[in-house]
């Protein structure tokens, strides 16, 4: 119980894990992160990772920074915004929520998003209730 903050770190794997408070990276680089909250809220700022899991499963993820290779964020109760630095023709995207809305660069998509581009990066990003934000730099 409590929060944890990590800044400007580099590592190969990042495995951060947390029952109940907040976790907050800021201008971490890791080729693979591991990101898991139970109850609390998942933020990272400038990240650069190849690959990134991200769980919360109640609370908000907010993740901004350049997001390659494969990224699955999901929250079984809480909002999902991404922020990703690459453009948004760079992702293959599949974005489902249960009960929420979806917005993709500010427009309105509703409750499940998919687009049929075959690209190296892929965000996946899945809530049952809450709402899924990615606005691309």
């Amino acid at each position: 119980m409590g929060d944890i903050d990590i800044e400007g770190i580099q590592s190969g794997t990042l495995n951060v894990k947390l029952d109940a408070g907040d976790i907050k990276l800021v201008d971490v680089v890791a080729d693979k992160a591991d990101i898991d909250v139970s109850l609390g809220n998942i933020r990272t700022e400038g990240i650069q990772t190849n690959a990134l899991t991200a769980i919360a499963n109640m609370g908000d993820i907010h993740l901004d920074g350049t997001l390659k290779g494969q990224n699955k964020i999901s929250s079984d109760m809480g909002d999902i915004k991404i922020m990703p630095t690459l453009s948004k023709d760079q992702y293959t995207l599949n974005l489902d929520t249960q009960l929420g809305d979806i917005k993709v660069d500010g427009e309105q998509i509703g409750g499940a998003y998919q687009t049929n581009t075959n690209t190296e990066n892929i965000i996946d990003a899945r809530t049952s209730a809450g709402d899924i934000k990615i606005k691309f730099h």
